[in-house]
This record gives C-alpha cells, structure tokens and sequence, in this order.
C-alpha cells in the first residue's frame, strides 16, 4: 500500500492506493483561510499538520473496514507528499499516528518528510533514508505487548513467560512492574500505553456482582480496572485492528456492549492455546 498526500490552500487530500495504482480509500479535511485585515490572507500552519494527520487516520481506518484490504491497510511500504508551503513539521507524527500503523511505517513517513521538507539530504539519499525507516531497509523490532490483568498471578505470569521466552516476543508491559515516579495511576497508565502495539486482556473471575433486585442472583466478573483498560484499549486500538486480544477463564460475565467478539478461553491454562496466540501474533513472529 501507498499514501499520497496532498496539502493545498482550502484543504488536504490524502489517498490510500495499492501496488497497481487503484484507490482503496481516501479523504478530504479543509480548512480557512483568514483575513484579519483588509488585504491580508493567511493560514494557520497548525490547521495543514492538523488536517494530514486526520487524513492519514481517516484512509487507514476506512481501509481497515474494508475485508479485503484489512491487513494491507496496515503495511503501507511509502509515501509521497504533495505541498507549496514547506512548513509542514514531522516532530509528533510518531506520536500522533502510532496507534493507527506500525511504527516503521509511521518512522518512514516521518524520516520522508524530514528529508523532503528540510532538504537535508539529495532525493537519492531520500530513498535511502526512508528504506531504512521501514521493514524493508532492517529486521523487524518486537511489537510492544501490554498486559492487562486481574487478580490470577499465576495466569499473568504465564502469559508473560509464553510471550517474552516461547516467542521470544521481548519483555511484555505490566502495569505495576513498572516506576511511578510521582505520577498518579490514570497519568502512568496513559503515559505507558502510548506507543503499545498488542495488547492481551485477562478477563477472570476476581469479582461477584448482581443487579440490585437479585442480590442473591450473583456472578462473577473481571475487575472494574480490566474491563476500563479493556475500553480504553479498542477505542485506541481500534477493534477491527485485530490489535487487542481477550482471553477470559471460565464461565463469567461479559460487557453486553462487546458480545460476539471471539474470546480465548484460557480455562485450560496459557500453554493449552498456544497455537492459538501465534495465529492472532502471526504479523510479528513471521
């Protein structure tokens, strides 16, 4: 896959293409132009980088919808970019695209811009610059893996190990493990999860709760902190990335709002749905 990007005077334009040129998605954000005095005309710079980013989103999240070119949308290979004005500023693209496309992807787009921008270097070494920001150029980094979890030690532990010494997948995030340093939990979690690329979520049966009228009717639940984290996660991720994976133990209640999702059942311990776990890592471990 392709992105072309075009930044004009009333707004950007930006489109998803494959290999052979056809559209797989596109999409416009404008923006105004401002006449703070007679016989003046300007724009806000800050509306052009604000309108590329929601247009890079835009094509990448229509194509994920897509079936077809749900995978593809995700292994976008170059970039071209199209503007008059050169004050386009590549500084936050890592940040502000991450969690929509790999980082040597988002690395790529970042290292093009830098070098089409700023003219620091001729368009040979150009290419040169974004084939080394991009799988193509280097061996692939291990993704970033976030662990969400309840109160079984003994469940997150064997995660951890499967996925940071069977898979040799590097050392997995647990929110705990890691330092505070006078940072409140919501600002460690929020700082943390920034640039994850996998997340698992532990749903087991920590809680008991019932509706008010049947308080002899109760079942059991993930905590309250999973089932937030959980939210969080497929709103960042977005659900149809394939990005964030549920396991749950055993019979417990399930967030009506998310039903029919595939679930892994983990009953039988980590190692009984090995195979299971490399088939929902398999862009990683190929």
């Amino acid at each position: 896959m392709f992105i072309g990007i075009d930044v004009g005077t009333s707004g950007t334009k930006t489109v998803l293409c494959n290999v052979k040129g056809k559209i797989i998605a596109e999409a416009t954000f404008e923006y105004p132009c401002y006449s703070p005095h007679p016989g003046w005309n300007e724009q806000n710079p800050a509306d052009w980088w604000t309108a590329t980013v929601k247009s890079i989103k835009a094509v990448l999240r229509k194509a994920s919808v897509k079936k077809n070119h749900r995978a593809e949308a995700l292994k976008v290979k170059g970039f071209n970019l199209v503007e008059e004005m050169k004050t386009m500023c590549p500084e936050t693209m890592l940040v502000e695209l991450s969690v929509y496309m790999p980082l040597e992807s988002v690395r790529a787009l970042s290292a093009y811009l830098d070098a089409y921008l700023h003219k620091s270097v001729s368009p040979d070494d150009a290419i040169s610059v974004l084939k080394d920001s991009t799988t193509l150029g280097r061996q692939k980094k291990h993704p970033l893996i976030f662990i969400v979890h309840g109160h079984d030690e003994t469940l997150k532990l064997s995660l951890k190990n499967f996925l940071q010494n069977m898979l040799k997948l590097g050392e997995p995030i647990i929110l705990h493990e890691q330092p505070s340093r006078g940072r409140t939990i919501i600002e460690k979690f929020e700082e943390i999860s920034r640039n994850v690329d996998v997340v698992f979520v532990l749903l087991t049966p920590d809680d008991i709760s019932s509706k008010a009228e049947d308080a002899d009717k109760a079942n059991l639940r993930a905590r309250q902190n999973v089932i937030l984290e959980l939210g969080f996660f497929l709103g960042k991720l977005q659900r149809m990335s394939g990005r964030v994976i549920l396991l749950h133990k055993g019979n417990i209640e399930l967030p009506s709002d998310i039903s029919g999702i595939t679930y892994i059942d983990i009953s039988g311990g980590i190692d009984a749905v090995g195979e299971e776990l490399r088939r929902e890592l398999r862009e990683w471990l190929e």
